[in-house]
C-alpha cells in the first residue's frame, strides 16, 4: 500500500514540475502583453484592440520590448510608470486594488446565503400554511356556507 502511494506521489510531483516548466519555455507574445495594458488614445479598449494611430504606435512599442527580450511584467510596469495604474487592463491583485477581486465573490456568496435564508423561511411558511389548510372547515359550517354561496350565486343569474 505505502508503496503504490509512494508511486503515485511521485508521478504526481514529477507531472506537476514538468507543466510548471512547459510554461516557462513558452515565448511571451506582445499579443498577451497589449491584452493586459488599457489605451490612452481609445478609452475602454486594450492596446491590442485601438483602431488609433497612437494603438498602432502602442503596439510597435510592445512589440519592440518583447524582441529586445523584456518580460511581460516589465512591459506593464514601464507603461504604468509613463500612463499609470488606471491603464492596466485588470488591478494587480495586491493592496487596495485586491478589493476588486475580492468584494465581487464576497457579495455572490452573501446574496446565495441571503437567498437560502429566504427560502427556508418561505418553506417554513408553507409548512405552517399547509398545516392550517389540512384542518379544514368543520362540518357543521359547511352546510351554512354552501347555502350562503348559493344565495349570493343567485344574485347574479339574469
Amino acid at each position: 500500500m505505502r508503496v503504490k502511494l509512494g508511486v503515485v506521489l511521485w508521478a504526481v510531483v514529477v507531472s506537476l514540475f514538468a507543466f510548471s516548466t512547459i510554461g516557462e519555455a513558452r515565448e511571451l507574445t506582445w499579443q498577451e502583453v497589449a491584452l493586459e495594458l488599457m489605451s490612452p488614445a481609445c478609452p475602454g479598449r486594450t492596446v491590442l484592440d485601438c483602431p488609433s494611430g497612437e494603438g498602432n504606435q502602442l503596439r510597435t512599442l510592445v512589440k519592440q520590448k518583447v524582441a529586445e527580450g523584456w518580460t511581460k511584467k516589465q512591459i506593464i510596469d514601464y507603461f504604468v510608470s509613463i500612463y499609470g495604474e488606471e491603464y492596466r487592463a485588470s488591478p494587480p491583485a495586491k493592496g487596495f486594488y485586491l478589493l476588486a477581486w475580492i468584494v465581487p465573490f464576497m457579495a455572490i456568496g452573501v446574496g446565495a446565503v441571503v437567498v437560502l435564508l429566504v427560502m427556508r423561511v418561505w418553506r417554513k411558511k408553507g409548512k405552517i400554511a399547509d398545516e392550517t389548510e389540512s384542518e379544514g372547515i368543520p362540518e357543521e359550517n359547511i352546510s351554512a356556507l354552501s347555502e350562503k354561496l348559493d344565495e349570493e350565486l343567485k344574485k347574479f343569474d339574469y
